[in-house]
């Protein structure tokens, strides 16, 4: 009987620690394949899964199953799946966290900057991502100090996730903000408490929200790195900034 489930509902933490089993592999060459039945049979038992999210795993006989930020891996038999992250001992490498990354900066390289509203001074030294909720005070804190970000040499780039979802009082401000004739003025005073001037105009906030929950967003503020990994909640200036420097 074949099980039909949407993939990866939760994350489960998972560690993969299979050095003593010989499984780990030195590494996947661009010759290896996945076997033909193998992805039929994966791509009917998880719901949402094309061929080319079945991959080589870094491991003998695995292979990686990927859905966004999420994945998992499963025997080459098709018959046994572990979900979760799988981790190089030698490197002490979380190997799931880089593909995670490396999605992460696919899906934000296909957003356009102009479909965002951005905050900067001069040239900064690193630019982050902000996913956030006009509602959620941790992200008022973090846009309360947003000059000192800048000053860090920190460049903002506002995305909305509205985390109570469509047609929520949050959702319903993250569009008057974008309609307003100048956003970043308006979130600034939404973010004060502030009400702005409800508007009617063709906006992103649905595609901000589908990126959010794409890059494994969970909660705001969520911050995502020039190098793809995803900082969950507020970080003051001078540590976000040291974050970032490492």
């Amino acid at each position: 009987m074949k099980i039909h489930r949407s993939f990866f509902k939760s994350f489960l933490a998972v560690f993969v620690l299979l050095t003593g089993t010989g499984l780990i592999a030195a590494s996947v060459t661009a010759k290896d394949e996945v076997p033909a039945e193998l992805v039929k049979k994966l791509t009917t038992t998880f719901s949402g899964i094309q061929p080319a999210d079945v991959t080589p795993a870094p491991m003998k006989g695995w292979y990686q199953i990927k859905d966004g930020t999420a994945m998992g891996y499963v025997t080459e038999d098709g018959n046994y799946f572990i979900e979760g992250d799988l981790i190089d001992l030698k490197t002490d490498t979380n190997l799931s966290e880089r593909q995670r990354e490396s999605s992460r900066l696919e899906t934000m390289a296909g957003v356009s900057k102009s479909q965002m509203i951005e905050f900067s001074s001069g040239k900064p030294k690193h630019w982050v991502t902000v996913f956030t909720d006009v509602d959620c005070g941790y992200c008022r804190m973090f846009h309360n100090q947003i000059a000192d970000y800048n000053k860090k040499g920190i460049g903002i780039r506002y995305m909305f996730f509205p985390t109570a979802g469509p047609g929520s009082p949050a959702y319903k401000k993250a569009e008057a903000v974008w309609c307003a004739d100048d956003p970043a003025a308006a979130l600034t005073a939404a973010k004060a408490g502030q009400e702005v001037v409800p508007g009617n105009c063709k906006n992103p906030i649905a595609l901000h929200y589908q990126i959010a929950r794409q890059v494994g967003a969970r909660g705001t503020p969520a911050i995502i790195t020039d190098k793809g990994r995803l900082i969950g909640g507020y970080k003051p200036p001078a540590a976000l900034l040291a974050d970032l420097d490492r």
